[in-house]
């Protein structure tokens, strides 16, 4: 039975999409754990009404399994009996309180499981209706699955038939001829809010897929003064002279930060916040009332939460973004319903397949 456990955007706050956030490097790892059946709470976390604790979640292995981990959601595939060793192991993830992630995890199970992963590829499950990004994570999700000998049979198709159905959306539909992306709609966002925003000076901080797209748009905004800044100063470079910007270290942002009147983080996140409420309260003392927009795309947060009691600082995260729609959202939520059923028309070819596997 194919089994599969997620938080997503939809059902789980922010805090709690951290806490179970998986880095894309300790995947490889985390799937090994997971086939061995090791790290399971003992505390049931569906609470399914088995008659008897009978051992078998913790001591539960997986035939086959994979991870697909964004910033707006966590979750796990499986082939096995059950989706509370899933669960469980989800628990364990950085003390996840197990009646909290009940609350708010969703449980798929076969048909649900196919139709499941197959709408998410095809974008329909994404924040930004259609956004094309999810469609190379699910890829990055098999590749890391496959690397890590955690594939069978099985899974190498069913993940394989999921970027096939995200392709033919896209190419059937109009969903992917009117392009968003959790980039697009953050300078969106800054634009709306800022009244100055074509003569503001702005940061894009972080140089990945994410970076490279808010940079693009801030580009396309028609911002005149724009940072690209990084860890590595080549990459911030790169882009830079591409969009027609200045680059700057990641290590420089505290003492940029008394010009820029927006930043964007979708930088990486380590062990600490990128920027705090103190560097941020002292450069306020520098920009003469000016008020200062952040804006933070990463999970778990790079930018300090605390920095919302800094006075004229205005922070905004992923679930405050839930509300802002781009422009081309109407035309894209027009094709939901091909796009649902293409997805239903797939799933049934899928499951009729596995059906007739011996």
């Amino acid at each position: 039975m194919i089994v599969s456990v997620e938080i997503d955007h939809k059902a789980a706050p922010l805090k709690l999409r951290e806490q179970v956030s998986l880095d894309a490097h300790d995947i490889p790892d985390t799937l090994g754990q997971l086939l061995r059946g090791s790290g399971l709470t003992s505390i049931p976390v569906l609470h399914l009404g088995c008659d008897d604790d009978c051992g078998r979640c913790s001591r539960a292995q997986f035939g086959e399994a994979a991870i697909l981990s964004t910033c707006n959601r966590t979750g796990l595939y499986a082939v096995g009996g059950c989706a509370e060793p899933l669960a469980r192991f989800l628990a364990g993830r950085n003390g996840a309180v197990p009646d909290l992630l009940h609350r708010h995890l969703n449980v798929y199970e076969n048909q649900e499981a196919v139709r499941h992963l197959f709408a998410t590829a095809a974008g329909l499950e994404s924040q930004v209706l259609g956004e094309p990004q999810i469609l190379g994570q699910i890829r990055d999700a098999y590749d890391r699955a496959r690397d890590a000998g955690a594939l069978g049979p099985l899974f190498d198709t069913f993940f394989r038939r999921a970027i096939q159905v995200g392709k033919r959306v896209r190419t059937e539909t109009e969903l992917g001829r009117h392009p968003a992306s959790l980039g697009s709609v953050a300078v969106d966002l800054a634009a709306g809010v800022h009244p100055d925003f074509a003569d503001a000076t702005a940061m894009m901080l972080g140089t990945g897929e994410m970076g490279e797209l808010v940079a693009r748009h801030l580009h396309k905004s028609g911002m005149r003064d724009f940072y690209v800044a990084s860890r590595t100063r080549d990459r911030a470079e790169e882009l830079a002279t591409e969009f027609g910007g200045h680059s700057a270290m990641a290590t420089e942002l505290p003492q940029l930060l008394p010009e820029i009147d927006v930043l964007i983080s979708a930088t990486a996140p380590g062990k600490d916040y990128v920027l705090t409420a103190d560097q941020v309260r002292r450069a306020m003392d520098d920009r003469g009332g000016r008020p200062l927009l952040l804006i933070d795309l990463a999970v778990p947060r790079t930018l300090d939460p605390g920095i919302r009691d800094v006075a004229n600082a205005y922070v905004h995260d992923l679930d405050d973004l839930k509300a802002v729609k781009d422009a081309s959202h109407q035309k894209r939520a027009s094709e939901v319903p091909e796009a649902q059923r293409i997805v239903e028309e797939e799933t049934e070819a899928f499951m009729s397949w596995l059906r007739q596997r011996p």
